[in-house]
């Protein structure tokens, strides 16, 4: 771990405008980088092996907090001021990270469980699939065009360090060739008389996701093998995107170590 250099005071300082310059889509698609921000999300990111560009401390912030930092790590301080300025909480804890976006291939080319969230809006819905899809294994996520950027800082808080579990990219959904054979593209939803505990997820499977308002879009539901939905008592409301995903993800995990258990185990 490199020692801190001066501590920044300047909002004119390079990195305060990188910084501020990735609260922005446009540049964090560009650049490849996003920020993370607090002590949870920072800790889960080295528990995960992730080596950020740069990170970023006010002057508050106690570093002893932190465990063991890899060597080589490029730290700076700034002043409470300016880092409460360019925090995105209304509560700064005085620690962000620069991380670098990981590259993932444009589709599910070995989709052993696979989610693709198609046109969800709100980041704490895909916030809390993706959170869903790191305790479920899945193998990554892919994300429509009109899906809310993964790196939206909402997304990343609800996310809970999912981001450093699950690859995460996007995919057209109009290709022809976006499933490989053989594989079960399980699409949800609510007006569907299939329950989703009917359907036998055991193999490579993909989980559509769609929106609340619009739902699935229509080239992926020309894609699926199976159209499902989760029975609901009388008179209540469908369920949000995330919680809807999760269930379906968590049955295909439950279907998965059913059969496992089933599996003689070869002398």
């Amino acid at each position: 771990m490199s020692a801190p250099s001066a501590t920044i005071q300047s909002r004119d300082n390079p990195l305060v405008k990188r910084i501020r310059s990735l609260q922005r889509s446009s540049v964090r698609n560009r650049e490849r980088a996003f920020i993370v921000e607090g002590f949870r999300a920072v800790t889960d990111m080295f528990t995960a092996g992730v080596i950020p560009e740069t990170l970023v401390f006010s002057e508050a912030f106690d570093m002893l907090r932190l465990p063991d930092l890899p060597g080589g790590l490029v730290i700076r301080t700034m002043s409470n001021t300016l880092f409460n300025e360019l925090s995105d909480t209304t509560t700064p804890q005085g620690i962000l990270a620069v991380v670098p976006i990981q590259s993932i291939a444009p589709g599910p080319a070995d989709p052993a469980l696979t989610v693709i969230a198609d046109s969800i809006s709100d980041p704490g819905n895909l916030g809390t699939l993706l959170r869903s899809c790191a305790g479920a294994g899945v193998t990554a996520v892919y994300l429509t065009t009109n899906t809310v950027d993964p790196y939206n800082p909402k997304v990343i808080r609800s996310a809970m360090g999912a981001h450093f579990i699950v690859p995460v990219g996007r995919l057209d959904p109009s290709n022809a060739n976006l499933f490989p054979p053989g594989v079960a593209v399980v699409v949800s939803d609510p007006a569907s008389s299939l329950s989703y505990d009917e359907v036998d997820m055991t193999g490579p499977t993909v989980i559509v996701v769609g929106s609340e308002v619009a739902g699935v879009s229509e080239s992926l539901t020309h894609a699926a093998s199976a159209i499902v939905s989760i029975p609901m008592a009388s008179n209540t409301e469908s369920l949000n995107a995330a919680i809807a995903g999760s269930i379906v993800l968590f049955e295909a995990q439950r279907q998965r170590r059913a059969r496992l258990r089933s599996t003689p185990i070869s002398a």
